[in-house]
């Protein structure tokens, strides 16, 4: 079973193109989008969801979550986005710096080397995390064999659906360092607000899904900063 990979929701700093500081909560536009993932994913059976612990990524996740069932939910600080340290809180236009390339350490911050460490370690921790649930999942199933039920009634054992909910660099530090695009296929400009991306669990982790934010195709999200962010394919 693959791994979804998510986005959390427009903030008004997204907006207004400012470097958000940690506690930047979700816009009333951001909780919409979170609420339409969640509609677009109702029926998918999710085993667990892990998320950054930032305000925008749980309460990203809150809609995802909201009206299902109880599930695992686990959250990790080395799915943060990277801190800019005393560079938080400034618009982008004023410091005039492009962060896909920035190389430099913020006061109080994480240079771009830290920065990448921390999701190499991230992705390192979502990959285990599949790989324990599908040992859960697998030691459950032969546990019902075991009890009397038959094997053809059991079926296979079923593979985890696990969800990840994190910040735009983190995911394209995924997308440039540890998973693989089909040949010839780019890395899109911009990681959209709740776009979902898909993600093979064992290696070379090939992407299934990149991007695709068609949950938010209806009028009510016209208003969104990034409502022509590329989709990237498969959407």
């Amino acid at each position: 079973m693959p791994i979804y990979l998510i986005r959390h929701g427009e903030t008004a700093l997204n907006a207004s193109r400012v470097f958000q500081p940690a506690d930047t909560p979700l816009s009333e536009l951001g909780h919409a989008q979170a609420r339409a993932l969640g509609e677009r994913l109702r029926r998918l059976p999710i085993d667990a969801l892990i998320t950054s612990d930032l305000t925008r990524t749980m309460q990203t996740a809150q809609g995802i979550v909201e009206g299902r069932a109880p599930l695992r939910l686990h959250t990790s600080a080395l799915l943060q986005e990277r801190n800019l340290g005393d560079l938080r809180g400034q618009p982008y236009e004023v410091l005039g710096i492009d962060l896909h390339s920035f190389d430099g350490k913020p006061p109080n911050g994480e240079s771009k080397a830290e920065f990448e460490e921390r999701v190499a370690q991230a992705f390192g921790h979502v990959i285990d995390l599949h790989q324990e649930l599908a040992e859960e999942l697998a030691d459950s199933h032969q546990a019902r064999v075991l009890d009397g039920e038959s094997a053809r009634h059991v079926g296979a054992p079923p593979d985890p659906l696990l969800v990840v909910v994190t910040h735009g660099l983190v995911i394209r530090g995924f997308f440039e360092h540890h998973l693989q695009l089909p040949s010839g296929e780019p890395l899109p400009d911009r990681i959209a607000n709740t776009s979902l991306s898909i993600f093979s669990a064992s290696p070379p982790h090939l992407l299934e899904l990149l991007n695709c934010d068609r949950h938010l195709d209806g009028p009510q999200f016209s208003a969104s900063s990034e409502a022509h962010a590329r989709k990237g394919f498969g959407g």
